[in-house]
């Protein structure tokens, strides 16, 4: 440092000093934030997949234990109660559930959600097929679709 009598020229001086200093420093705590962001992110998204496949094989194992040892039947699944279990197994997230008979033909079986709002910014889903039998004694394959956000 030059000598100066009142101490200015030393403090413009270390101007530069602290200006890279200071720098380095957000250039750290910005790295950070995102990385722990980015980690945070991850961890949700893995928590609402988890959910969607517990909620999914929580669905399946309500349609096996309505006729223990048998296959589910396409006419008794509508009128297992779903909806109490998923609200069960859902606690804190909304859900949207639906089940479909893919063979012998395409038809609706039934649907339930606990909001009447579509799937926020985050959402999940998982599916599941199920092997069940119909009236006329033929095998027919359901699909469980779930959504949780």
């Amino acid at each position: 440092m030059r000598s100066d009598r009142t101490g200015v020229a030393g403090f413009f001086e270390d101007l530069p000093v602290l200006m890279f200093v200071l720098a380095g420093t957000c250039v750290l705590v910005a790295s950070g934030v995102l990385a722990s962001e980015a980690n945070a992110q991850k961890d949700q998204a893995d928590r609402l997949h988890r959910l969607a496949s517990r909620l999914a094989d929580s669905l399946m194992t309500e349609l096996y234990l309505a006729r223990p040892g048998l296959p589910p039947s396409v006419s008794a699944v509508c009128a297992t109660a779903l909806e109490q279990v998923a609200d069960a197994v859902a606690v804190g997230c909304d859900y949207y559930f639906s089940l479909l008979v893919l063979h012998p033909e395409l038809r609706y079986l039934c649907n339930a959600s606990n909001k009447e709002s579509c799937a926020g910014y985050r959402a999940a889903s998982a599916s599941r097929l199920v092997n069940a039998s119909t009236d006329d004694g033929l095998v027919a394959i359901l699909v469980v679709k779930v959504v949780v956000w």
